[in-house]
């Protein structure tokens, strides 16, 4: 399971990296996809968490969680990608996830957030 860093803000890459692996080790709870890619040609990953074994997502509930809204406010997406861990970790049997699906984008603006956290400025 990957574990969230707070004592820096993440990358595209680091953030990439955590969908990527919460969607490889748990496939039955979490799949990755993209709503779209930014001008610099990066994907907007979204992850889906749901109890997929239990039933179709769209045929539930379900919650929108996004990060990164806003460029210069990185620190949203560990928000995001810590509630998609906690979701996939605390998951039971007839859990929340057997009846709700969450979409999580853990950042919306990566583009104009890597170049805040590389010039350190907005």
């Amino acid at each position: 399971m990957p574990v969230i860093q707070f004592d820096h803000f993440y990358t595209y890459e680091e953030i990439s990296a955590v969908v990527c692996r919460l969607a490889k080790d748990h496939p039955a709870l979490c799949r990755t996809s993209s709503i779209g890619r930014t001008p610099q040609g990066r994907e907007i990953q979204i992850l889906t968490i749901t109890d997929f074994e239990s039933g179709d997502p769209s045929d539930r509930p379900s919650l929108l969680i996004h990060g990164g809204i806003h460029a210069h406010e990185p620190a949203s997406a560990h928000g995001a990608l810590y509630t998609a861990l906690n979701l996939v970790q605390e998951h039971t049997p007839e859990g929340l996830l057997s009846r709700l699906a969450f979409y999580i984008v853990p950042r919306l603006c990566p583009d104009a957030t890597e170049f805040c956290i590389a010039t350190s400025t907005r």
